[in-house]
């Protein structure tokens, strides 16, 4: 009777996805970590150092592709991100370590995909942020992220950006188009409730948020310009209800920014890219705004099965509605080496240290949680440093 099920489960299970194909890939990533803090305006006590196990942005991604004729197909992923060093804490939960890490935290979509009219798509999103001038190995070394520093003040959550529609034309003489809209742009990538226009008395604005992007990538050159305009919902004051959110809402600043990155492949395993980055930052309540420039660089060299990249990010003094704050600039430099043992894997060894100027502090990429353990608050001055043993299974 047991096998009996088991065949007529199979059997259904073959006729439901008769005519899609689902596809599985991911990575496992993860790291060994010496990492420290030092030089900070104000004297820190206690530990200064520390090792730690990293995880990389493991995830697992299921893709559907179903083709409905004509050239026409509808499309879906399902992106599951989880630590391989800790168990997640349910959202319900309100103790702090380990952070929330939903199985649906990555990149999920549904949508609809014409070769000759482009790709449509509903869900969240990495935009924005992901385009930058840095050449490093993915899966292996996100604490050497440049975004802290490159994209410091229009960041697009440095994480997905949820209730996204966008469009991202077909690549016709080397260009490629997209244009997101999202209804609520700015929430945490982890919060379940991702919109806050209705449902309380408080003064409230609908937020709202675009993104543009235009690619060009033809035999050796790629370069990326787009432009990023993001208002969170917004509550004057806070909410009540629970899981609102509204203290988080009210706080959160609005974004605009531009940034143009391009990459070459010189030859001979050799590859350069630079980019260039304006953001801002305005208070809701206020109307106050801060602004900064940076830019960045990178190379990376293939040699066999080895592979050696660095890259240099420099973010300028801000500008307070138009009055340039010193002393607040900051910049990160990074240094890899890594060795394919296969198609798949990769080992690797990283170091980068983070610096602040006196009148500011900054935190390494998000996953400075689990290189410090997510208690530490950054320090005006202070130099963030990690020397990483990484480890990478692609599949």
């Amino acid at each position: 009777m047991k096998k009996s099920l088991i065949a007529l489960a199979a059997l259904a299970a073959t006729a439901s996805f008769a005519q899609s194909s689902v596809t599985i890939s991911g990575y496992f990533g993860g790291s060994f970590d010496s990492t420290s803090v030092s030089g900070a305006t104000t004297a820190r006590t206690g530990n200064t150092s520390e090792t730690r196990v990293s995880d990389q942005a493991s995830r697992i991604v299921f893709g559907v592709v179903e083709d409905l004729g004509g050239g026409l197909k509808a499309i879906g992923q399902y992106d599951m991100r989880f630590n391989l060093d800790a168990t997640p804490r349910l959202q319900s939960e309100t103790t702090t370590n380990p952070t929330v890490n939903p199985s649906a935290g990555g990149n999920t979509h549904v949508g609809l995909s014409s070769a000759s009219m482009g790709t449509v798509r509903l869900g969240r999103q990495d935009v924005y942020w992901v385009d930058s001038p840095s050449l490093l190995p993915a899966g292996l070394y996100i604490g050497a992220n440049v975004s802290p520093v490159y994209h410091s003040l229009a960041a697009a959550n440095l994480s997905r950006t949820p209730n996204l529609l966008w469009w991202t034309s077909p690549r016709m003489n080397g260009f490629e188009a997209t244009v997101a809209y999202s209804t609520n742009p700015l929430r945490d990538s982890n919060t379940v409730e991702v919109e806050n226009d209705m449902g309380t008395t408080a003064t409230k604005r609908k937020g709202s948020g675009t993104m543009l992007r235009l690619n060009y990538a033809n035999g050796p050159l790629s370069a990326t310009l787009s432009t990023l305009d993001f208002k969170s919902d917004y509550i004057g004051g806070t909410s009540t209800g629970p899981g609102a959110g509204g203290a988080g809402i009210a706080a959160r600043p609005d974004q605009k920014g531009t940034n143009l990155v391009a990459t070459y492949d010189i030859g001979g395993g050799l590859k350069v890219a630079a980019g260039w980055n304006t953001g801002e930052q305005i208070t809701v309540a206020t109307g106050s705004k801060t602004k900064a420039d940076a830019y960045g660089v990178s190379a990376s060299y293939d040699m066999g099965a080895w592979n050696f990249a660095g890259h240099y990010a420099k973010r300028g003094n801000e500008k307070l509605n138009g009055v340039e704050q010193a002393q607040t600039g900051k910049n990160i430099t990074s240094l890899a080496a890594t060795y394919n043992l296969s198609k798949r894997t990769a080992v690797g060894l990283m170091y980068t240290v983070l610096k602040s100027d006196a009148n500011t502090a900054t935190n390494l990429f998000y996953q400075s949680n689990n290189a410090f353990g997510g208690q530490l608050t950054p320090a005006n001055g202070e130099d963030q440093k990690i020397t990483s043993i990484a480890l990478r299974h692609s599949f």
